[in-house]
């Protein structure tokens, strides 16, 4: 099967954001059946997050916002990790977080703040004491 143009741009468009991680995923998708990893890059990633409507970090804002509305949580992470290889930072991220809870309610703000601290501290960006107070 020869790669679509909107493959080869989709490809583009994660790795950018991605870097190096999901290669697991793909190979998961791609041994399940070469269509399942063909679909998502085309479509999700060429045809929509590839589009030259917004930028990269509005649209990785906005895919953080709604993967923690619908409770997504897997791929919040891996978008939340996608939005700090682009260039969102921290601070928008909790504001994305803020947003949430009046849209989304005050669970998703939650889990996304674990979720972000947990991604901080992997990083090495992050330090929890493990105190109370």
């Amino acid at each position: 099967m020869s790669e679509s143009e909107a493959y080869r741009r989709g490809l583009q468009r994660r790795d950018q954001v991605m870097g190096p991680a999901g290669g697991r995923r793909r190979r998961m998708m791609r041994a399940l059946h070469p269509d399942l990893e063909e679909h998502l890059i085309a479509h999700a990633w060429g045809d929509v997050n590839a589009r030259p409507g917004l930028d990269v970090k509005t649209r990785e804002m906005l895919t953080v916002g709604i993967l923690l509305a619908l409770g997504r949580d897997r791929e919040a992470t891996t978008h939340l990790n996608g939005a700090l290889n682009v260039g969102v930072t921290r601070d928008e991220l909790v504001e994305v977080l803020l947003h949430c809870s009046v849209y989304a309610g005050f669970p998703a703000m939650v889990t996304g703040a674990h979720l972000l601290a947990d991604i901080l501290e992997e990083r090495g960006e992050l330090s929890l004491d493990d105190e109370e107070g």
